[in-house]
């Protein structure tokens, strides 16, 4: 057992702070997290990027990051590649001191606090992007390793100072049911922040209405059920059209077949585009209303996106979504499962270029008031601040 945490003077400037984010795959840090890790070097943290490496490590080197690869498997159990991923993790940290870890996703979360509670030393932050398929799918693999990560979650986070932070208030209660910390020690904090020049409020196009979902190719995110529904918005509104806009993610165990995905490209109306790098040019500016029938998000970038660029949206009413599509403010939401009641609201929006415009009006300010880069990263860097400044053994033992 890890003695606690000793005391880290108190208050060093932030010039000094040196911060370790561990996430699965550099795209997905690209993705998610660049633009915010950019937000806080600014104010003078140093950054290093530990994940899988690919075609995105240039990227996150050139924004001035160091980048440590690890071969993390992020689709399954696999002891003897974990028991390697930890063993090196604690030379790093043991090599470079870091004040602070910052673990996102399910896999990076067990081993990385694992790691610096074996360091010692070291203030651990724990970020749920989501609870995703291991805790919603009802796949027999998710159902098998689902009381194996609760009780690696346990082991990880009993009596140490480790804080956890979710994207929605519904994942933090779910946190609190489990009794994985004291209240104190969840946060709910919305998301990575956009860029909100990145995303800018667009004109709708003309042209036929058109509706977009940008996102993984995979079943969670409810794209059978959209294809569904879209053929009956299609024949009340013969001209509609659908793009399906993102990557089949083979690697995840919902990932839709690549001829699944072609089989609906033939179809009339819509369009699957693939990854696309500019959302809101490629996309938003060609598209008049954003979907997303997921069965359940950590809070999804992809809404957003949509909402910064003033596009109205439609989504299921689980957490997440709920969170940033406010019904009958900003979009509609449906019940999860109800094909009919998603067709109903994209050919509501679809129908009504008044509904559209004041939905989409309303998207836009939520963004900027809750959601927005300046916003989330100061919340961030607070909570950094705070885990720092925290005196050095207030869990031990509890």
């Amino acid at each position: 057992m890890p003695e606690p945490l000793p005391a880290i003077p108190a208050r060093p400037a932030e010039q000094s702070l040196k911060v370790v984010f561990f996430v699965s795959e550099d795209w997905w840090f690209c993705l998610h997290w660049l633009n915010l890790a950019l937000r806080l070097k600014e104010r003078g943290y140093r950054i290093t990027v530990i994940c899988n490496v690919g075609t995105d490590r240039a990227r996150i080197e050139r924004a001035g990051f160091e980048v440590v690869p690890l071969r993390l498997d992020r689709s399954g159990l696999n002891v003897l590649n974990d028991v390697r991923i930890a063993s090196a993790l604690v030379a790093y940290l043991r090599r470079e001191r870091p004040h602070l870890i910052h673990c996102v996703g399910m896999k990076p979360i067990l081993i990385g606090t694992l790691a610096a509670r074996f360091v010692g030393g070291i203030r651990i932050l724990d970020h749920f992007a989501g609870l995703g398929y291991l805790f919603s799918s009802s796949h027999l693999k998710a159902r098998l390793l689902r009381p194996l990560v609760m009780l690696g979650m346990r082991a990880a986070f009993a009596g140490h100072d480790v804080h956890l932070v979710t994207m929605n208030g519904t994942d933090r209660d779910v946190l609190l049911g489990w009794k994985l910390r004291r209240p104190d020690h969840v946060h709910v904090i919305g998301g990575t922040g956009l860029d909100l020049d990145r995303y800018p409020v667009l004109p709708f196009p003309a042209g036929p209405v058109t509706i977009a979902i940008t996102t993984r190719m995979i079943e969670d995110k409810g794209l059978a059920p959209l294809v569904e529904a879209f053929r009956k918005v299609r024949a009340a509104v013969p001209d509609a059209e659908l793009l399906l806009v993102g990557r089949q993610d083979g690697r995840n165990p919902t990932a839709i077949p690549e001829e699944q995905l072609e089989a609906w490209n033939r179809e009339p109306g819509i369009t699957w585009l693939g990854h696309v790098d500019r959302i809101a040019e490629e996309v938003w500016a060609r598209a008049h209303v954003a979907v997303l029938p997921s069965r359940r998000e950590g809070l999804p970038v992809s809404l957003l996106e949509a909402a910064a660029c003033g596009r109205p949206m439609v989504a299921t009413d689980v957490p997440g979504c709920r969170d940033v599509v406010l019904d009958g403010v900003n979009g509609l939401t449906v019940p999860l499962g109800d094909t009919a009641a998603l067709a109903r609201a994209l050919e509501r929006l679809a129908s009504s270029d008044e509904l559209r415009r004041r939905y989409g009006g309303a998207a836009r300010e939520l963004v900027e008031t809750r959601f927005s880069l300046a916003v989330i990263g100061d919340r961030v860097a607070g909570l950094y601040r705070r885990l720092v400044d925290a005196p050095g053994a207030e869990d031990a033992g509890r």
